[in-house]
């Protein structure tokens, strides 16, 4: 019930969806390329788990990548060391979400994790109705939002973000409507 990216630079071209019942573990040192307007879309948790000396890389060679989306999912999604770059959110015919990374009652704790200069979306990271931690997390160069957590409930620690809004000039660096949010030591 598990489905692994083997070590090393992979490039997705198709959607992946991850059915529920399993787990998309990704090794320290992955990097995958989302092109062609390519996302993954997951109904159980990822585990991303990179390390200091070799963390995880999802990014968009060609900026039309659509990032992550994870559906309630049952358990609880984990990302350590891991970057984030270059991602739009999903966009396929009439349906859209707003972040380039979702969790939709879907629980995530993040430790380490970088997202930088997302292309379109109203936000980078979008959290519905999830429990949620993030500790040494950072968010720079949102399109708009930086973070948007809807009717959620976590803790945000020692984080930045930064350059939030700088396209269209509007965007919050963290946006919480509905929700309960501890902070501490944010920049």
């Amino acid at each position: 019930k598990e489905i692994t990216f083997k070590k090393g630079a992979w490039t997705l071209d198709q959607d992946l969806m991850i059915p529920e019942g399993y787990t998309l573990l990704v090794h320290q040192g992955t990097h995958i390329d989302l092109i062609n307007s390519t996302m993954i879309y997951s109904f159980s948790p990822i585990v991303l788990l990179g390390t200091e000396t070799n963390p995880i890389k999802v990014f968009s060679s060609d900026s039309t990548g659509q990032g992550i989306t994870v559906i309630q999912a049952k358990r609880s999604s984990l990302l350590k060391y891991v970057s984030f770059q270059n991602l739009s959110r999903p966009s396929k015919g009439e349906w859209e979400l707003s972040g380039a990374i979702n969790f939709y009652e879907s629980p995530v704790s993040m430790y380490e994790t970088h997202f930088e200069n997302n292309i379109a979306g109203d936000d980078y990271v979008n959290i519905i109705r999830s429990e949620f931690t993030m500790n040494r997390i950072s968010i720079t160069h949102s399109v708009a939002d930086a973070l948007d957590v809807d009717f959620g409930q976590g803790k945000i620690k020692d984080s930045i973000f930064m350059f939030c809004g700088f396209k269209d000039g509007g965007g919050d660096c963290l946006d919480f409507s509905g929700s309960l949010v501890e902070i501490d030591n944010i920049l």
